[in-house]
């Protein structure tokens, strides 16, 4: 009897030590958060600075070299001709001629669906390039600064251990030379990768935003272009990874490695 209420303390004592051991690194966790939240909001808040900006030149760009027409699709406001266009099938529907012959559309969702597709297709190609130009720039910059972080380095060690004979010299930096255009090349190849899954992603993400905003257009004109919109966009980018996130995650743990401690490539 006893031993059983012994065991049967114990197991609950284990639970509770369990659970205080949970409870404390779900705090820790948060407290983690917490400290990085007000760093990582003010990187997302110039970040969407820098791709407004990068807007702003595109379309002062295209307005040189494109027509008043195509300036005006890839400018135009999706919210605004979703509200315009069920305006307009409202009106061509309540008319009195629509009423008497009954010439009302048939297949009005589908023409608004197609119509909003097209139209936001137009509009989300700037802003679609121009995050991708704010992504594609990091990337880039965090493989230079990885790049030059590892050949700092070895010409450093190289330095220190350099030997006294110029035979012996020219053979250590010939080699330093093979292993630098091969880590450029690798990285070089690295990077191609990842932006050509930067570009994919970029590019489903416009495709689904733009069909998404089409349907959102039949739901509810207005908000729904945007919400279903956005939508589309987070399916694409759950569909197919995007490179730069695990880019940095991997150049900073590269880098890390390489300073022997907790640094990191400015990536963000």
């Amino acid at each position: 009897m006893y031993p059983s209420i012994l065991f049967l303390f114990q197991c609950i004592r284990n639970f509770n030590n369990r659970t205080k051991t949970k409870q404390t690194h779900t705090q820790v966790e948060w407290d983690k958060r917490w400290k990085t939240f007000p760093l990582k909001f003010v990187h997302a808040l110039i970040k969407y600075q820098a791709v407004t900006l990068i807007l702003r030149s595109y379309e002062l760009v295209a307005s040189k070299i494109v027509n008043f027409k195509q300036l005006d699709k890839l400018t135009t406001d999706p919210f605004a001709i979703s509200r315009r266009l069920a305006t307009k099938l409202s009106e061509q529907k309540s008319s009195p001629r629509n009423k008497k012959n009954n010439t009302a559309p048939t297949n009005e969702s589908l023409h608004v669906t197609i119509s909003m597709t097209q139209t936001t297709l137009w509009a989300n190609f700037l802003p679609f390039c121009a995050d991708y130009s704010l992504y594609q720039g990091l990337l880039c910059y965090g493989y230079y600064k990885y790049y030059t972080l590892r050949r700092q380095r070895r010409l450093l060690e190289l330095a220190q251990t350099s030997p006294s004979d110029p035979d012996e010299q020219d053979s250590i930096y010939e080699r330093e030379r093979i292993v630098s255009l091969e880590e450029r090349t690798a990285l070089v190849k690295d990077l191609t990768e990842k932006s050509t899954r930067l570009a994919s992603n970029r590019g489903l993400g416009w495709f689904c935003s733009s069909v998404g905003a089409g349907v959102g257009s039949v739901v509810w004109p207005g908000w729904g272009t945007l919400v279903v919109s956005a939508m589309g966009d987070a399916a694409a980018g759950m569909v197919l990874d995007d490179g730069y996130h695990r880019a940095q995650t991997s150049l900073e743990e590269r880098t890390a490695e390489e300073k022997g401690g907790t640094g990191s490539i400015a990536l963000q």
